[in-house]
């Protein structure tokens, strides 16, 4: 028998923007809350120490709260290095921001699915063999959420 473990309210405030081929938007912020669910076979009673699991979700999150997300692979925006800041410039504006306040995303943009993704690789990455990550949603505000949800195995 697997049982789920979920783990909720870990946050990350961050400023972030959203550029796709049709639209972008401007940078803005969220208080973005982050669940993961994952599931496992019980040993002793329990799938996962919650305080271990608890922890590893948010030392993932912990590198995106307080920084400026910026998808590294964006075609719409270029970053300039300077000797303390980055220049970033956007189709319709210019920042600059400290170098260590912005966290470069490995994706195309910066939206709740591709920041649940991110999380989901990470914590592929630390997880105990034999547990399996169910599911990450990204909470942008209430109502409105990314679940990135794995397939269930045969």
């Amino acid at each position: 028998m697997f049982m789920i473990v979920r783990i909720e309210g870990i946050v990350a405030s961050s400023a972030h923007f959203v550029c796709s081929d049709s639209s972008f938007e401007g940078v803005h912020g969220h208080n973005f809350r982050i669940s993961v669910e994952v599931d496992g076979p019980t040993r002793d009673g329990i799938v996962v120490d919650f305080y271990k699991i608890r922890n590893m979700v948010s030392r993932v999150v912990q590198q995106l709260d307080h920084r400026l997300i910026v998808p590294r692979l964006c075609k719409k925006i270029r970053v300039e290095e300077m000797a303390k800041n980055l220049e970033i410039k956007l189709p319709s504006s210019r920042i600059r921001v400290p170098k260590g306040d912005v966290f470069f995303l490995d994706a195309s943009n910066s939206t709740a699915e591709e920041i649940a993704s991110f999380i989901s690789r990470q914590l592929d990455q630390e997880l105990p063999e034999d547990v399996r990550l169910v599911s990450v949603e990204v909470e942008e505000e209430p109502r409105s959420a990314a679940m990135l949800r794995y397939a269930e195995e045969d």
